[in-house]
């Protein structure tokens, strides 16, 4: 009897000592405007992009080619990571939204981005003019960045995009091929 009792102590002891080993994601919300952000233009191909700064040392490359927008991810390191929102449906216009999510752990005052959930929006039918909001959801690793799950539009899409990025750490990249 005090085999077992010693034994399920410590399947408890070890159990919690590996919950508090496992860091705490957390949100940090970003606006893709204001002074943090530097606009170019280049007016002659009607393209355009804005660099903004990101969290955790990480910059932001959004661009805008004939109304189809994309972002690409700077590491701190200068990696670049095209995360190809663009791909979602080329031939139509799209739009990045204003404000995205990044997903990040603490480790102590320093701030670790995992994810970005961000929202792209698809002209799904020029007659209607109906848009479609999807999530995008993005890894961020050590030497990688790419999307992982595009999330389609639903009551609990946020809630859905958030356990998508963090569980995204080890998912392969999305294949539009699908």
């Amino acid at each position: 009897m005090k085999n077992i009792l010693l034994i399920l102590s410590f399947v408890l002891l070890s159990a919690g000592a590996i919950r508090a080993q496992t860091p705490k994601v957390s949100s940090v919300y970003q606006l893709l405007t204001g002074k943090h952000c530097k606009h170019t233009s280049v007016v002659e191909s009607g393209y355009g992009f804005d660099v903004c700064k990101g969290v955790g040392g990480y910059t932001l490359e959004l661009s805008d080619a004939d109304q189809r927008n994309s972002i690409k991810l700077i590491a701190p390191d200068k990696n670049t990571f095209n995360l190809q929102f663009e791909a979602q449906d080329s031939l139509k216009m799209s739009r990045l939204e204003q404000k995205i999510e990044w997903r990040v752990i603490r480790e102590g005052r320093k701030i670790v981005p995992v994810a970005l959930i961000t929202r792209f929006e698809v002209l799904e039918s020029r007659e209607s003019n109906k848009r479609v909001s999807y999530l995008m959801v993005s890894k961020i690793t050590a030497d990688s960045a790419c999307l992982t799950d595009i999330v389609k539009p639903s009551a609990d899409a946020n809630e859905e995009a958030r356990k998508l990025a963090d569980a995204s750490a080890n998912k392969p990249c999305y294949s539009f091929e699908k």
